[in-house]
């Protein structure tokens, strides 16, 4: 005979305790009470670990997509559709009634407003989009300026806006030419005679496809195997060590770059910074060797720092965390520099040394807590998610006005400031008042926010400070990606190559420019380039091309 499901009972911590005390009032003897009571512990201990563990899961389902963003709008909606399936069952009926009565009233008779209409033009771009497309100029066939109207119409013909029609070619990342050069051999001497074209150079590897295998590979995240595979059905073989010995080439070309870059970020008024795991095999080789109390983490931390307007990326790889790779990087820093503003979440590992900063802490860490616990306390999640949400809104309306920073803050200090004291008192009540347990999943999330409260709220007193460390989680994602796709480095040399090539290129894209044309530049530019390298910064190099080209009197060496 089949069991019956048993109907399922949630306690909250007060409902326990009354149990308690009316079994205490009962006429039972001293050893049934202690079972009882025991019994209730453990199930409302087990019932909160329980929670505790499916939060944990739903972390898990959100990394696959079955939870796709963290967004109030969503789970607000989530929310009220939970809440009105009730409603909407016992209406069912009615509604199918209705329709039966009323055969007009069809899916087909749906609101036309709540139809959501396809954007004109939606997933295309406009010709000027195509900055690095080659410009071909066609005249008219028959026709030139101030010509008479082919209509014989008595008019003429003037010039108006040309019509502009964008054409794609596709081919593999790199192309090759065979240049077949005659040979002649003296019949009395033995001499050979080898053609040498004129402005050619043969070379086996140009600049231009030393820079797409190292956008390939350590940005775009292209495993060199996946590379050698793609290369080798066109007809165009490249081993895939030979793709490293041609990207390492170019490290060796661009060094001086990232250096100043280093440098440069140290100087910097604002810096974030993160980290994520990376796998280095000698690394993981070592750790085989160590023993169990011996550090063996692996990190990629990653910078995002704005000096004077412009932003630098970095990305540093090896067995230090964040807190030691900017110890390393402040020791950089000029004692001339003004007050640092430093973001990162709360870790311990962000934390090693105590810097003269303002330490501002990430608020959408702790949002999050609070947004994974909304399963089970809805009332309290939605109170603090709504809080925040106001607090964002006003940043987004401090970025859509361009507000500077002292504008930004006075407007959080009359509009943020008061939401955000409000919830502060909200938090203490709780803990305070003992309506909240602080061990709970609901506690520790107070607690958190509650201990990092003045890192949480620098953008109430600091200008310029920024909410939360998305930027530089955003920016970490490329290094995910390269993990993703290729696993791990081999050794720290191959490690610090790769992260040193996505600072430079996603330093690049940050300033507008063409990562693809600026290596370019930098190889073909190299005695110039290391004898000064400030001159050859993503945000100055064409204006150092200029310079060149004027003094040279000859055309400045951008690619076609």
């Amino acid at each position: 005979m089949k069991k019956k499901q048993k109907e399922k009972i949630e306690l909250n911590g007060q409902q326990v305790e009354s149990l308690i005390m009316n079994i205490e009032a009962c006429d039972l003897s001293s050893e049934n009470k202690k079972n009882i009571k025991y019994i209730l512990e453990c199930y409302f201990w087990l019932q909160t670990k329980l929670q505790e563990s499916n939060i944990t899961i739903k972390r898990i389902m959100s990394m696959f997509g079955f939870q796709k963003t963290e967004s109030l709008k969503n789970l607000s909606t989530q929310l009220s559709s939970s809440s009105q399936s009730e409603n909407n069952e016992e209406n069912s009926s009615k509604e199918e009634s209705a329709l039966s009565e009323d055969p007009s009233k069809t899916d087909d008779s749906k609101d036309s407003d709540t139809v959501k209409k396809k954007t004109k033009g939606h997933g295309r771009l406009g010709h000027e989009a195509y900055t690095g497309a080659s410009v071909e100029n066609h005249a008219h066939e028959s026709l030139k300026h101030k010509d008479s109207c082919p209509y014989e119409c008595g008019g003429k013909v003037y010039f108006v806006e040309p019509s502009i029609v964008v054409c794609l070619t596709g081919h593999s990342p790199l192309s090759a030419t065979k240049h077949v050069l005659e040979r002649l051999r003296c019949n009395l001497c033995g001499e050979v005679f080898t053609a040498s074209p004129k402005n050619i150079t043969l070379r086996r590897y140009d600049e231009k496809a030393k820079a797409v295998l190292a956008i390939a590979k350590t940005y775009i995240a292209v495993p060199m195997k996946r590379m050698e595979t793609w290369q080798q059905m066109v007809g165009i073989p490249m081993k895939d060590a030979s793709q490293w010995d041609i990207i390492e080439s170019l490290a060796n070309d661009v060094y001086p770059i990232y250096k100043t870059l280093y440098y440069l970020a140290a100087q910097g008024n604002l810096i974030r910074h993160d980290d994520t795991k990376v796998r280095i095999l000698s690394l993981i080789k070592e750790n085989k060797l160590f023993k169990e109390n011996e550090r063996k983490g692996m990190f990629t931390t990653g910078i995002l720092s704005e000096y004077e307007g412009h932003q630098i990326s970095l990305f540093l790889s090896g067995r230090k965390h964040s807190g030691e790779n900017m110890e390393d990087l402040l020791s950089k820093r000029s004692a001339e520099a003004k007050k640092l503003t430093r973001m990162c979440d709360a870790l311990s590992s962000n934390l090693s040394r105590s810097f003269i900063e303002n330490l501002c802490n990430c608020l959408a860490h702790g949002r999050r807590k609070f947004f994974d616990l909304h399963t089970f306390f809805i009332e309290e999640s939605l109170t603090v998610l709504e809080a925040l949400g106001k607090v964002y809104q006003n940043d987004a309306f401090t970025k859509e006005e361009k507000m500077s920073d002292q504008e930004r803050l006075e407007y959080h200090q009359k509009h943020s400031a008061p939401v955000m004291e409000n919830l502060k008192v909200w938090f203490d009540k709780q803990i305070d008042d003992k309506i909240v347990e602080p061990n709970s999943s609901l506690g520790k999330a107070i607690k958190y926010m509650q201990n990092h409260w003045k890192g949480l709220t620098c953008f109430l007193r600091i200008p310029g400070a920024p909410l939360d460390n998305n930027k530089v989680e955003g920016l970490l994602k490329i290094i995910i990606r390269g993990r993703k796709n290729s696993l791990f480095y081999k050794t720290e040399i191959s490690a610090f190559i790769g992260s040193m090539m996505t600072s430079i290129i996603q330093t690049c894209v940050m300033a507008g420019e063409n990562p693809f044309e600026y290596l370019v530049v930098l190889q073909k530019n190299r005695s110039a380039l290391f004898k000064n390298p400030e001159a050859w910064l993503p945000w100055n190099y064409k204006e150092t091309l200029q310079i060149v080209a004027q003094k040279s009197q000859s055309p400045p060496t951008l690619v076609a």
